[in-house]
């Protein structure tokens, strides 16, 4: 078994790079995983489009994971049937497609990983898109699953083997932020560190 981690795809706008052309999948089986860190973007409203790739990453020789980032269809999301997978909450999204709901611990292959997905819209995300459409305010981890995330990490001494989110660690932000006014430190951060 393998495990891959990558950025967002965005839905279709970056996905190209979980391809043949791009992604050696030789010997791949869907006892494999590649872990998206955030902003999948395929359940955002049913599209034709959104099918076409949903169907697209179920034909591929490994299962697709995801954590939540800021750009994705919270509404849609949210909606989804909740079910347990290796030892974690998830949305099934599709046969091989789930998302690693918030403050979670999954055993992948022996490997214990903690999942935080959601992170804050930059002042000009949230001034040029528009609210419940575009962008969600559920974006941002709520104080239910910020609690229920503690709890998680305090049952186990705070000690997993991965942390995966959509989030870099604060310390790695505040050297970004340092560069652009698009970037702030939030509360969330906490558990990137």
């Amino acid at each position: 078994m393998s495990i891959f981690v990558t950025g967002d795809i965005h839905a279709s706008y970056d996905i190209a790079k979980l391809s043949e052309s791009c992604f050696d999948t030789a010997g791949l089986t869907k006892d494999d995983y590649v872990i998206i860190c955030g902003d999948f973007g395929l359940v955002w409203n049913n599209s034709a489009s959104e099918q076409y790739w949903l169907r697209w990453l179920d034909t591929r020789p490994f299962t697709t994971l995801f954590v939540d980032g800021n750009h994705e269809g919270f509404s849609l999301l949210d909606s989804l049937p909740e079910t347990t997978w290796n030892g974690g909450a998830v949305h099934q999204v599709a046969t091989s497609v789930f998302h690693l709901k918030r403050g979670q611990l999954f055993n992948i292959d022996g490997y214990q990983i903690f999942t935080m997905g959601g992170a804050s819209s930059s002042e000009y995300d949230r001034t040029h898109r528009t609210q419940g459409k575009t962008w969600f305010t559920e974006e941002i981890p709520n104080e239910q699953e910020r609690a229920a995330a503690l709890e998680t990490l305090d049952a186990i001494d705070w000690d997993c083997d991965f942390v995966i989110t959509h989030c870099a660690p604060s310390s790695s932000a505040q050297g970004i932020s340092e560069h652009t006014d698009r970037l702030k430190i939030h509360p969330m951060d906490e558990y990137t560190d």
